[in-house]
């Protein structure tokens, strides 16, 4: 017996399905580098998301119409179906089994990467954001390998900010981080500029926007100038962060 397709108001599957999209590519960096192309595909099929114009559920007849759009791949496809007729997917269920899935959105904070979130995880069986606030109050993460003194005031100092750094309801997040990137996308040097971090994965209310640019080759170092934090930005926001991939 066939299923009925999961509707939502329009575009918003979409939207559902790339957060849920940045979500899993989340978890596929955590796992590691073995995991790299999955967490790439799942980054990518996420921006075909946001930039589609209608609903996904139009194209989801069959894995093939899916994969007439571009960029979906087979195995992706079939997700999206299966969130359209289920709203979840069972492969993000199991990752998030797989994860200290709790951990993962401090990925965004300055010194918080897979690998320095994996081995807190691995060394001192920390699943929990707080649990990890507290080991590094603690003292906790002095003596294990990689976690110098100079690591350890750095994450406290990232932490410390994250947590103090001013919240906007993501309406208004959106609305200036749209408009920053406009003037981003202004720049000759910039090839491409987009959102990343929590402003894509749809969070309520957000503390760091963060920008991601690819720069031409030839412009990178005259590009690090101009890409610092301006006034404008400041006036705006309290934390901007561009990232130069």
């Amino acid at each position: 017996m066939s299923q009925a397709l999961h509707h939502k108001p329009f575009v918003q599957n979409n939207e559902a399905i790339a957060s849920l999209f940045h979500r899993m590519a989340d978890c596929y960096r955590y796992l590691g580098n073995e995991e790299r192309f999955r967490a790439i595909a799942y980054e990518n099929v996420a921006q075909i998301l946001h930039n589609l114009k209608e609903d996904i559920a139009a194209y989801a007849t069959n894995v093939k119409t899916l994969d007439d759009i571009g960029g979906i791949g087979e195995s992706i496809a079939e997700k999206i179906i299966e969130y359209l007729h289920t709203g979840k997917i069972e492969t993000f269920e199991k990752l998030k089994r797989q994860v200290p899935f709790e951990l993962l959105e401090l990925m965004e904070v300055t010194g918080f990467g897979p690998a320095t979130l994996k081995t807190i995880h691995d060394k001192l069986r920390i699943n929990k954001r707080q649990d990890l606030v507290d080991a590094l109050e603690n003292g906790k993460l002095v003596g294990l390998k990689g976690f110098g003194r100079r690591k350890i005031e750095n994450m406290k100092r990232a932490l410390k900010m994250y947590k103090e750094t001013q919240r906007l309801p993501l309406k208004d997040a959106e609305k200036i981080g749209n408009e920053i990137l406009a003037e981003i996308r202004k720049i000759l040097a910039v090839e491409k500029a987009e959102l990343a971090g929590s402003i894509r994965r749809k969070k309520k209310q957000l503390a760091i926007l963060i920008l991601w640019c690819r720069l031409q080759e030839k412009t990178v170092r005259k590009s690090s100038e101009n890409l610092s934090p301006c006034p404008r930005w400041k006036k705006c926001w309290p934390k901007v962060l561009p990232k130069q991939v």
